[in-house]
């Protein structure tokens, strides 16, 4: 679940409305440093596109492939209950997971294709906390590589993430907000100030 909003949010339409054209494209990076209100944008974003989304607060205990997608399994779960079974059942039986981080990416997909039929949005907030697991961003890079039409990421980050960026760009699969979109409009600052 994303964390709650306070109670008075400077609203940001132009960021918002970004946000919502890059809907279509497999996924969406926000990148900035700590503090510039990624979290609550995004929040703020998944709260008002009408569409089911999971919110996964990715956790530096998260390293490890195997507890990465049991709980993008369990979150997907609370929207699409039926989804998983074949996942969890190919995590269980591979032995030596993390070797095999491409093919658990090939299940994940599969199952989405057969499974999944609304647009869902997947948000993976704080991916900083794993990106140093070679594990899990070869998985997530496979994964939006090829992820179907329904689904769109949106990660958010401390850092460019350790995934194929420039490919996902150059092949207009990839929409940015960065530190420089996050900074404060003079209007957003009289707003907030006035």
């Amino acid at each position: 679940m994303p964390p709650r909003l306070g109670g008075s949010l400077l609203e940001r339409p132009r960021l918002l409305e970004r946000l919502r054209k890059q809907i279509d494209l497999p996924v969406t990076i926000v990148s900035a440093n700590a503090g510039c209100g990624k979290t609550t944008l995004v929040n703020e974003f998944v709260r008002q596109a009408a569409i089911p989304y999971v919110w996964y607060q990715v956790d530096p205990a998260d390293l490890d492939l195997a507890v990465f997608f049991a709980y993008m399994v369990h979150g997907i779960r609370r929207v699409h209950p039926e989804f998983g079974s074949v996942v969890l059942g190919y995590m269980k039986e591979t032995d030596d997971l993390w070797s095999r981080a491409e093919e658990l990416a090939d299940v994940f997909l599969n199952e989405i294709f057969e499974q999944i039929e609304e647009k869902t949005i997947i948000v993976l907030d704080d991916f900083h906390n794993v990106d140093a697991s070679e594990a899990v961003c070869g998985a997530v890079d496979r994964i939006l590589k090829y992820l179907p039409d329904v689904l769109h990421i949106v990660v958010t980050t401390r850092s460019m993430p350790n995934l194929a960026v420039t490919r996902l760009k150059s092949k207009g699969m990839l929409g940015v907000l960065d530190r420089q979109d996050l900074l404060f409009t003079e209007q957003e600052v009289e707003q907030l100030f006035g």
